[in-house]
């Protein structure tokens, strides 16, 4: 439209001129030499315009004759530049659909086409060495992607999944702090960094790390918060075991003001608490994860932080009122009614153990619950037929809950923050095993896959 406007404006010029030229006649006078010739002044302007038309035409033509050179260098440019983005085409499509053959020939004509081009070409050439099982030579490329600036990550990332593949993860981790230099909140890099801090047990790193994955949105905060505790406890242990009893304490105490719900963080603090001569804090711990969700974990440590009124051997009814006590803290839990049932049995109070049983089977039908009642029949009626029947009730009771690795399915008998032994990180939960799981309570090689802590020294 534009363009018609600007014709027809032109036109209108050109004959507004002629216009204006014919209805102002004269001539144009010209003497050289000694010669005069007059013509008309329409002819003058016609010939001048024509000369500057020719001269124009000539110009151009000079013009085209002198660029051909460049021209002709600019056009094999363009057709190579077009030859070579087919070949990355074609060559990533090749990828993709995994023909190493075809990848690595596209990726030579790539290369070969788009010599000045360090970013896809080698890209794709690293790719279709991957692909054809030549490792050495394609991260020698991923390597060669590191010295231009623009295509530096994709040379990092071809290397970081190198490392990755190989299990080599001190280098893998290297590569990926490479990585976050150059893309400080990429969700999936720090997810990977943070993965690799994990498996190389620095725990301090990353709880640096898991801080940015989750204000980047890598790992969500109900996550976040589980490692944090379990990632505590791992360093609190490790301590324990290098005999830095109050370093232990500290990341225990810490990993309860984070979750003060979760039994091993409280078990262990409550433990230490009792070391310490600190009952009532103990008592305070115990208190709290009880409500929350009660452990048969935590009845030990109750019993132990006691007041010595009502811990003196041979004190049953003192005992017994402590353990009433944390009945009462959570009335519809069945744990404290099978330890006061405990308790009662090994004081021959067979009658209060029977209605402590009782209530622990309306509330929560177990196999524990049925063993004791076995048990209790045993020493009750002497009938050797009794017991038959409570055991018969514990082979076809639910599987209680247990420490169970949600990955594999592996039952422990105590938390642990990694699983062993495949080395897992924060993946055991309480909870209901699957059917035929619970053989695996032993590892492999016959040791159990938690930490032991030591009783309170007398």
């Amino acid at each position: 439209m534009i363009r018609a406007f600007v014709f027809m404006l032109k036109v209108a010029l050109l004959i507004a001129a002629t216009i204006w030229v014919a209805d102002r006649p004269g001539t144009v006078s010209i003497e050289w030499m000694g010669k005069s010739e007059t013509y008309h002044l329409g002819v003058v302007l016609l010939v001048l315009i024509y000369t500057m038309l020719l001269a124009n035409l000539i110009f151009l033509l000079l013009k085209s004759i002198g660029d051909f050179p460049a021209d002709f260098r600019d056009y094999r440019k363009r057709v190579r530049r077009d030859k070579g983005y087919r070949a990355l085409t074609l060559g990533l499509t090749a990828v993709a659909a995994g023909d190493a053959r075809e990848a690595g020939q596209q990726a030579q004509k790539a290369v070969k086409f788009l010599p000045d081009d360090t970013g896809l070409p080698l890209l794709l050439k690293a790719q279709s060495e991957r692909l054809d099982g030549r490792e050495d030579d394609a991260r020698l490329t991923f390597a060669a992607l590191l010295e231009d600036k623009d295509a530096a990550f994709l040379g990092v990332r071809g290397l970081l999944q190198a490392a990755l593949d190989m299990e080599n993860y001190s280098k893998a981790l290297e590569l990926g702090h490479e990585a976050l230099k150059l893309h400080p909140k990429q969700p999936w890099i720090l997810k990977v960094v943070y993965d690799l801090e994990i498996k190389t047990r620095d725990w301090e790193r990353a709880r640096e790390i898991l801080k940015r994955a989750e204000k980047a949105g890598a790992i969500d905060s109900d996550k976040a918060c589980s490692d944090r505790v379990a990632m505590l406890l791992a360093e609190g242990d490790r301590n324990l075991q290098d005999d830095k009893r109050q370093n232990a304490f500290d990341k225990f105490k810490k990993a309860n003001g984070i979750d003060g719900a979760f039994v091993p963080a409280a078990a262990r603090l409550a433990r230490l608490y009792i070391q310490k001569g600190h009952r009532r804090k103990a008592v305070s711990t115990i208190e709290k994860a009880w409500k929350a969700g009660p452990h048969p974990e935590l009845v030990p440590l109750w019993i132990l932080a006691a007041p010595k009124s009502k811990n003196k051997h041979g004190d049953s009814k003192s005992r017994i009122k402590w353990l009433e006590h944390l009945r009462d803290l959570n009335p519809k839990s069945a744990e404290a009614r099978i330890a006061l049932a405990r308790e009662a049995m090994d004081d021959e109070l067979w009658g209060e153990a029977r209605a402590h049983l009782s209530t622990a089977e309306e509330l929560e039908p177990s196999k524990r619950v049925y063993l004791m009642m076995a048990e209790l029949e045993e020493h009750l009626s002497g009938d050797e037929e009794a017991p038959l029947v409570w055991l018969d009730k514990a082979d076809d009771a639910p599987p209680e809950r247990q420490w169970v690795c949600s990955e594999t399915g592996r039952v422990y008998p105590v938390w642990a923050p990694v699983a062993d032994p495949h080395g897992s990180f924060n993946t055991i939960e309480w909870t209901h095993p699957e059917e035929g799981s619970a053989a695996s309570l032993m590892l492999s090689d016959g040791t159990t896959g938690g930490v032991f802590l030591e009783s309170p020294k007398s």
